[in-house]
């Protein structure tokens, strides 16, 4: 199973559908239940990225977590990190988390200049993996994705 955090948006919204088209069973975790796509094979549960032990139960038994970065908020950084740190809490094995395209100290864009700040919430777990995504980075250009695993050091 799948588990995708942030299906209401557009990514996490296509990539839903995309998986269930392809018969993939999901477990979609959402802050509005009412606002989650009607898929077959999904199921769905209920978080706020800020909501440290709700995240926890929403993803109790999840192996793989997409989370797909939130809107634009003066606590978004705080939440990104208390997500994936429930996630470590929760067993998650790997969080793929979506960050702001071409995100860098010094874009031209604001918002990129912010996501770079916070990058990827990296899990502070040795059992629980990251990846960041920027599908048009500079860094990854020649991939569709960038894949950049980091799981921290003990210490």
């Amino acid at each position: 199973m799948i588990t995708i955090a942030g299906s209401t948006g557009r990514i996490g919204g296509l990539v839903a559908r995309d998986l269930a088209a392809r018969g993939m069973p999901l477990r979609l975790v959402v802050r509005d239940a009412t606002r989650a796509p009607d898929l077959a094979q999904a199921e769905i549960r209920t978080a706020d990225y800020a909501d440290g032990e709700a995240v926890r139960q929403a993803l109790d038994d999840a192996g793989t977590v997409l989370m797909v970065s939130s809107t634009e908020a003066p606590d978004r950084l705080d939440a990104h990190h208390t997500f994936v740190d429930a996630a470590a809490a929760a067993g998650v094995s790997h969080v793929v988390y979506t960050s702001f395209v071409s995100a860098a100290p010094r874009a031209t864009l604001t918002l990129a200049r912010r996501r770079s700040t916070s990058g990827r919430p990296d899990c502070r777990s040795p059992s629980c993996a990251t990846t960041c995504m920027r599908t048009s980075s500079p860094e990854c250009s020649a991939r569709t994705a960038c894949c950049a695993d980091r799981r921290p050091t003990a210490g």
